[in-house]
């Protein structure tokens, strides 16, 4: 009878437990998150209970809170924030729901004014310290160490935390000045109104933690999902935040303990900050952009556990004049993998033979006009591959291209493409390195650096430089097709071709010079101005002249002649549609875009921006079989990411454009 009478105890304690639990709702005009007049039924919501804000309601967390999940509004309205008094911490094991019209917003910073001496601890004659209390943040301001808090006030003086690091004196400067709240988000985030834990300043903000150990996800039609700090403490490595909408973060964009951020759609973008995937510590990280996600980091993407590009949109690093990297030489283990999609670097890429990198697919572009003006001439570089201490791994490339655009003006501005790890580089497939983008953008005098290991071997090389020369640290040995488009003097060890097949496409008259070997395979001109061969030349196979001619003494066993527009192909006829990748891709500000028709028809070519905006129709006619080549002029167009979009018949295709000023 004792155990029954218990049993029974139990399940009657259950069933008030369960009861207790429930939904609570805030009243129609709200109040403060602690005060019972703000609930319906008077109950301050506890651990066990979901959680609504009323349409028309605005409820103020002053206290820390826990509970089961929260709903802001409920179809046109409701507002849940923060108080300006003291940090506070609010605990959601479940879901975080921001409806239609809802919003979920960050606490406001207090603004005040006053003068900040020159090293000073102190802002004097504030305008007011109404509001301010000891312990608060201050936010972005010239002159103020990061972690800057509130030590003490008076009426019209601020004491502060550190002494400030400005040279000059800061008179009637604004100080914004809030607190730091946490939230932690146990369960899935779904915006459709607003959900902004930044006001725009390290003063305004809410640290977001995603901490369940499974998946998570971030949806919603919302235009303003914003965080200012984001970490993810979850079990594993496999467990993910996965994001499907455009996210902005800012100061601290991503920080990892454990668990994986995964971009699926939509865009995340950091405004400031480097994202660190993991550290030294902690390694069972990752960052994934796959799908149709996208990513853009103002800085850097220092990579501890893995990185991964497999997209149908871009990964952009830096801020056109920011340098920005992405760095994969932190620790044994690491892995970068760039499989699909665009990758924008505004600086460099650097990895080592202690992680594993693998180049299967993706455009990369490396653009090192940031590189700052104090660089030791031959120091830098834009695309690096080093031993790193125990590495074993080689770099592997095996398609794709990896393009390093054209430096800037600056003296000794002449990155390197650099290979010289002593464990040699696996680059092969369709895999293509290509060297500048022409002469019409400004380049460093210095031209470029190619260092690689004595035993690696490039696949297809592009050499684009303009005027600019290429310095070989050592002999580089290509095994594919080497195209020159232009260049400037090439010094150095010298070059050495596998497959000795070569492209001159240049836009100025070309002489073939003494890196050419007196016997090769094919030939290709493609320039309107013509090549002169500089030496008695054999063309053991086919001469193909696409454009203008070859001079000097040369034999050939065959010469196929190719007109401008188009093509005779055996019959006359291309074998089927096809839209081929524009080229030079980048380009500033004209490429070209050739396609190939296998019937008459009706062809569309038109260009797109990355909203699906129409902007350019090059081609709207019938037109007879054959392959055609058209000129995109985009003078007066912005640097981006554009679509080149052909329709003929029921074949459609599509190609991506970077346009890069």
């Amino acid at each position: 009878m004792k155990h029954k009478l218990l049993f029974l105890s139990i399940a009657v304690l259950a069933l008030a437990t369960a009861l207790q639990a429930g939904t609570i709702t805030s009243t129609a005009t709200g109040g403060k998150w602690s005060a019972t007049t703000t609930w319906v039924g008077g109950a301050v919501p506890g651990a066990s209970d979901d959680v609504v804000i009323a349409n028309g309601a605005t409820v103020t967390i002053d206290a820390n809170v826990t509970v089961a999940s929260i709903t802001v509004g409920q179809g046109t309205s409701g507002t849940l924030t923060f108080d300006n008094v003291a940090i506070r911490v609010v605990t959601v094991s479940g879901n975080i729901t921001v409806a239609t019209g809802g919003t979920f917003i960050a606490l406001i910073p207090i603004s005040t004014t006053g003068d900040l001496a020159a090293t000073s601890t102190s802002v004097t004659n504030a305008a007011t310290s109404a509001g301010v209390v000891a312990g608060m943040n201050i936010g972005t301001l010239t002159g103020l160490a990061t972690g800057t808090t509130i030590a003490s006030f008076t009426a019209n003086t601020i004491t502060l935390s550190l002494a400030s690091t400005n040279t000059v004196a800061l008179t009637g400067a604004v100080f914004n000045i809030g607190y730091d709240d946490t939230l932690f988000v146990g369960g899935n985030l779904t915006n459709n109104g607003t959900f902004d834990m930044s006001r725009g300043n390290a003063a305004g903000i809410c640290h977001v933690t995603f901490n369940k150990a499974g998946d998570q996800t971030i949806t919603g039609t919302g235009a303003t999902t914003r965080f200012r700090s984001i970490t993810l403490n979850k079990a594993a490595v496999a467990n993910k935040v996965i994001s499907s909408i455009n996210v902005t973060a800012a100061g601290t964009p991503l920080t990892f303990v454990a668990g994986t951020w995964e971009q699926n759609a939509g865009r995340f973008t950091a405004t400031t900050g480097t994202i660190g995937v993991g550290s030294a510590l902690a390694t069972g990280c990752a960052l994934n952009i796959i799908g149709s996600g996208s990513a853009s980091v103002s800085s850097n993407i220092n990579v501890f556990g893995s990185l991964l590009v497999n997209t149908t949109d871009s990964l952009i690093v830096g801020v056109g004049t920011t340098t920005g990297k992405i760095d994969l030489t932190n620790i044994i283990g690491a892995t970068g993998t760039f499989t699909k999609g665009t990758v924008v670097v505004y600086g460099k890429i650097a990895t080592a033979a202690v992680s594993a990198t693998t180049f299967n697919g993706a455009n990369v572009i490396i653009d090192p006009k940031g590189f700052a003006t104090a660089v030791t001439p031959g120091t830098d570089y834009s695309f690096r591959s080093t031993t790193g201490t125990g590495g074993t791994n080689p770099l592997t490339f095996t398609s794709g291209t990896i393009t390093i655009l054209n430096p800037n003006s600056t003296t000794g501005a002449n990155p390197e493409l650099a290979a010289s790890s002593s464990v040699a580089p696996n680059i092969s497939g369709t895999a293509t390195l290509i060297l500048g983008q022409g002469a019409n953008t400004v380049a460093s005098a210095a031209g470029f650096r190619i260092n690689l290991n004595a035993a690696a071997a490039l696949n297809n090389l592009t050499i684009n430089t303009g005027t600019v020369g290429v310095a070989l640290q050592a002999n580089v040995t290509v095994k594919g097709k080497l195209t020159i488009t232009s260049c400037g003097p090439l010094s150095g060890t010298g070059f050495t071709w596998a497959a000795p097949n070569y492209v001159f496409n240049g836009n100025v008259a070309q002489v073939t010079g003494s890196i050419m070997p007196a016997t090769v395979k094919n030939v290709t001109v493609n320039n309107p101005l013509g090549v002169t061969s500089s030496q008695a030349l054999t063309i053991t196979d086919t001469l193909f002249l696409v454009s203008g001619t070859l001079s000097g003494p040369y034999t050939a066993g065959t010469t196929v002649k190719v007109s401008t527009n188009v093509q005779d192909q055996g019959t006359g006829i291309p074998q089927e549609y096809s839209l081929q990748q524009n080229y030079p891709n980048p380009f500033n500000p004209s490429t070209a875009i050739s396609y190939q028709l296998s019937a008459n028809s009706f062809v569309s070519l038109k260009v797109f921006d990355v909203l699906g905006r129409e902007v350019a129709t090059l081609v709207n006619e019938v037109k007879k079989a054959g392959t055609y080549s058209t000129t995109w002029n985009a003078a007066g167009f912005g640097s981006g990411i554009y679509f080149c979009k052909m329709q003929a018949g029921s074949f459609t295709e599509t190609r991506k454009l970077v346009l890069m000023k």
